[in-house]
């Protein structure tokens, strides 16, 4: 099973590509005869060397119990992946569809052009939040740092906490909602709210 191969993952650590193992084990995940209900669990939390593009194309429920290196979610077309740790950047980049949810922190560039779906993140999260998003939804319950919006199209950007400089830059559309306090607007906002 999937899960049982993660837990053997810590022996090929050395290898030079291993963090690209993220593609071999979504294309596993994605390709699995399972109904789209079946909950697929990954572990990371015995790893010294964390793993790139989990949940690449993803189309199923995917649960990731630790953290997660960069790349999680990309191109995601359905499902849900729910990590339980913390992840890298490009969070859901150009994702299609589907629920990502961090239950802990999130680096820089979180839904970079993101076409629709959902991404909930529990903690804080890094500079550029939905860059060039195109539309769907971003929540984070923690701060968000500067550039939140930047370049984006469509959809709705959600910060409970603090959020950093230059909110909107170049943004087109859609809504972004600062519940906390916020350092500066961009003064080049071309459209949105």
């Amino acid at each position: 099973s999937i899960e049982q191969f993660s837990l053997t993952l810590s022996n090929y650590q050395q290898l030079g590509n291993f963090r690209c193992s993220g593609y071999f084990i979504s294309r596993a995940i994605n390709d699995s005869n399972d109904t789209n209900d079946t909950r697929f669990t990954i572990h990371t939390n015995h790893l010294d060397s964390l793993i790139d593009f989990l949940g690449h194309k993803n189309t199923k429920n995917i649960t990731i119990n630790g953290n997660a290196r960069h790349w999680v979610g990309e191109k995601m077309e359905n499902g849900k992946i729910t990590i339980n740790g913390n992840a890298g950047i490009y969070l859901g980049r150009l994702m299609n569809s589907g629920i990502i949810t961090i239950n802990g922190n999130s680096g820089d560039y979180v839904g970079t052009s993101m076409k629709n779906g959902g991404i909930n993140i529990k903690g804080n999260a890094g500079n550029y939040v939905g860059y060039s998003m195109k539309d769907g939804s971003i929540t984070i319950d923690g701060n968000a740092e500067s550039w939140v919006g930047c370049e984006m199209k469509k959809g709705n950007i959600t910060v409970n906490g603090n959020v950093g400089n230059r909110i909107g830059s170049w943004m087109e559309g859609g809504d972004i909602y600062l519940n906390g306090d916020y350092k500066s607007l961009s003064n080049i906002i071309n459209g949105g709210n």
